[in-house]
């Protein structure tokens, strides 16, 4: 009878034993787990930029290899889906390759643009903003 009584009594215990430990383990993982979750919704929110930024240098390219000269048009493409992608035109760098006013056909022309990302865990890694560089190169018709 005692025997019994003292097997059920060590269950007991190691079950409370064992609860104790899976709080640990989980005290111990969740800073681990966090800081996992919030840099994949960085890289998705650095990656969805980037998309955008690709998106509106190819507009802009393919707006100028089109036309030649039409330098506001271009720019108001690349503002175009800049603002579809959420991101604002202050902060943007554009630049031609080669700097001319007009194009003639044939010429290889090099649109990149450049945006500083600013990392939500910033703080932890010590960069707090990374700059996002995209281009895009095509022949004037």
């Amino acid at each position: 009878m005692k025997q019994r009584s003292l097997l059920t009594h060590l269950r007991h215990t190691i079950l409370r034993a064992q609860e104790g430990i899976s709080l640990a383990e989980f005290a111990l993982i969740l800073p681990v787990f966090l800081l996992i979750l919030l840099g994949m919704v960085d890289m998705g929110r650095g990656f969805n930029t980037y998309i955008g930024m690709l998106n509106a240098t190819r507009e802009g390219a393919i707006w100028l290899a089109n036309t030649g000269d039409d330098l506001t048009g271009m720019n108001n493409r690349i503002e175009s889906e800049l603002d579809r992608g959420g991101l604002s035109t202050s902060n943007v760098t554009i630049t031609r390759t080669p700097n001319k006013a007009t194009y003639e056909s044939g010429d290889l022309v090099t649109l990149t643009i450049e945006h500083p990302y600013d990392l939500l865990f910033g703080a932890i890694t010590g960069f707090s903003t990374v700059t996002l560089h995209t281009e895009h190169t095509l022949r004037v018709q």
